[in-house]
């Protein structure tokens, strides 16, 4: 069942009918101590019990592992062509709030919805300038998140690198040569 829903998504309130059961059946009634407990290990004075959801996401988001490996695989260029509009792999390196985006497959949004939870649970705190720009949730044109594929290639991904030390002709100039504005 697990190995299903790491690839498939469980119908709504699924996973929460299925743990019920399963602990209605190990306490032969309601729950006697928190279901959380009970995935804690016996030297903590757990049961060793799954938790369903943690074990979907991981399985979830193991397959980002799989996204980066430099193997080529037909699949890849689906998830290529759903973030192209956002900067291709560059997509998961992003401070993203899914819900801005219009991803057309419930699989690799929820994967994508995951990673973003797992990445802010672990990030440390960065200087403002250190930020990646595009598809910041911060940072917003129109209510939209953006993403310049020019500026990307062009080595501009940080707001650091917006920073000239030059005055406002110069730093149009340079834009401009580079061919980030026309």
């Amino acid at each position: 069942m697990v190995y299903i829903f790491s690839i498939l998504s469980p119908p709504s309130g699924f996973i929460s009918l299925i743990q019920t059961i399963v602990y209605t059946f190990l306490w032969k009634g309601p729950d006697k101590i928190t279901r959380r407990a009970t995935i804690n290990c016996s030297d903590y004075g757990g049961l060793n019990l799954t938790d369903l959801d943690t074990s979907i996401k991981s399985l979830r988001l193991a397959w980002i592992s799989k996204i980066f490996n430099p193997e080529p695989s037909p699949w890849k260029s689906y998830v290529r062509l759903l973030l192209k509009p956002y900067g291709g792999f560059f997509f998961f390196h992003c401070n993203y709030n899914i819900n801005d985006y219009n991803i057309n497959s419930i699989f690799y949004s929820e994967m994508l919805q995951w990673w973003s939870e797992f990445r802010s649970n672990f990030s440390t705190d960065c200087k403002a300038f250190d930020a990646i720009i595009w598809n910041n949730c911060h940072i917003k044109i129109d209510g939209k998140p953006i993403c310049y594929h020019n500026y990307i290639n062009a080595g501009i991904i940080f707001i650091s690198d917006l920073m000239f030390s030059r005055n406002n002709i110069e730093s149009f100039n340079i834009a401009k040569d580079e061919g980030l504005i026309g």
